[in-house]
């Protein structure tokens, strides 16, 4: 009984081992097949995950590519600064250097006022006091216009050649005494002024008096010096001392005889 059944169930146990060796292998099959799709799936991620990192590499290339040229430029005006801020530099030492010689100018300058101001204080008392000495000057000029005209009235009543003397009441002597030379143009010393140099004669443009003749100045009978016509008058003359220390020897009455023009 049994020996007709062994076959059968031999077959029977092929046909369960195979459909287990088939259901196995679907299961692996289907196994694979779900591996390879999550593959597929995970190279089209990867895929897409490339084509980003390659879109971003391409853009952070680009911005790399502009940074270096940004940076390039910003060398490039880094370069353009240090030579400008060197020129500025230089001009600021330029620049300090001038204001150092405007200071040291101006130092002079304050210096060379404070010596202007002296000297100016100094002139401004000098002229005071050359003001003063000028109304002196002025006043002696009147007065001695004033002698001058009572002089020349009292000339006009006086003969040429005679000597007058001042209103002291010194008495009158004939010009004879000073043996003149003969012909020659002869007077007398009217007015003495030592301060100021000068002496009035009693020759003036009637006489044939003029500017720069020259005197001879006899005092005593003895010459002393000459005298130089500065200023010529109808009857008289102012001249200037020419002989140097005519002033200390000449006198009010000292004979003066026409020298030379």
């Amino acid at each position: 009984m049994f020996k007709g059944k062994g076959p059968v169930i031999l077959l029977v146990l092929i046909v369960i081992i195979s459909l287990g060796v088939i259901g196995y292998t679907v299961s692996l099959l289907q196994n694979e097949r779900n591996k390879t799709l999550s593959l597929e799936a995970e190279v089209e991620t990867l895929q897409k995950i490339e084509a980003g990192l390659k879109s971003n590499l391409a853009a952070t290339t680009k911005q790399l590519i502009d940074i270096e040229q940004q940076l390039k430029d910003s060398q490039d005006q880094i370069a353009s600064l240090m030579t400008d801020l060197d020129m500025e530099k230089k001009a600021r030492q330029e620049n300090l250097t001038q204001i150092d010689q405007i200071k040291l100018a101006l130092e002079q300058e304050q210096t060379q006022k404070a010596e202007t101001e002296s000297k100016l204080g100094l002139a401004q008392a000098e002229i005071t006091k050359i003001q003063a000495q000028l109304k002196s000057v002025q006043a002696q000029k009147v007065d001695l216009e004033t002698k001058a005209k009572e002089l020349e009235a009292k000339m006009q009543r006086v003969e040429l050649g005679t000597i007058v003397v001042g209103e002291d009441g010194m008495p009158v002597a004939d010009q004879e005494q000073w043996q003149p030379v003969p012909g020659a143009l002869e007077g007398q010393i009217l007015v003495v002024n030592k301060e100021y140099n000068f002496a009035v004669v009693n020759l003036g443009v009637k006489n044939g008096v003029n500017v720069n003749n020259v005197f001879a100045v006899y005092s005593q009978g003895q010459y002393i010096g000459d005298i130089k016509v500065e200023k010529v008058h109808e009857s008289m003359s102012a001249a200037n001392f020419v002989t140097p220390g005519i002033k200390d020897k000449i006198l009010e009455g000292d004979k003066v005889v026409f020298k030379n023009k």
